[in-house]
């Protein structure tokens, strides 16, 4: 019984194995398209403003995005961290945050979306630091966004 439980473990994994490489590769591309620069633009809602970009300190990751609702005043904001534990993403990927800006903004909402430094360059600690300095950025020019 012992010897058929093997068989049978052996033949799932010689049978998934084909289609583990292509999944492989598959997560690799998703993986490096998240890395640097891995932002893909996608279109805006109408009367959607974007302001790229905004500095919050000194490093080319400590930057900010702010969507911004058509006649925003005195909206609420959503502030959006990525994620990818802490090693990938980027504030701009499509893929995390398109619906997130048709949805709220569409509905009134100004919507910040945050980069930070990444491991292995910076510490958690660093990144929590960085993640806070964007926070306060974001809340010192909410007022001039319409927030």
């Amino acid at each position: 019984m012992r010897r058929h439980a093997s068989l049978a473990a052996l033949l799932m994994l010689a049978l998934g194995a084909p289609a583990a490489g292509p999944l492989s590769e598959r997560l690799a591309a998703l993986q490096d398209g998240m890395e640097e620069g891995g932002a893909a633009p996608f279109a805006l809602p109408d009367g959607v403003r974007l302001l790229a970009d905004q500095a919050y300190g000194e490093h080319r990751l400590q930057r900010y995005d702010v969507y911004l609702p058509r006649n925003a005043h005195r909206a609420p904001v959503i502030f959006m961290v990525h994620g990818g534990a802490w090693r990938t993403g980027d504030k701009a990927s499509a893929q995390v945050v398109q619906n997130k800006v048709r949805r709220w903004t569409t509905r009134g909402i100004i919507v910040v979306s945050v980069n930070y430094r990444l491991l292995p360059g910076a510490s958690v600690a660093m990144q929590a630091a960085d993640v806070a300095a964007a926070l306060a950025a974001a809340q010192a020019g909410a007022a001039g966004w319409g927030g």
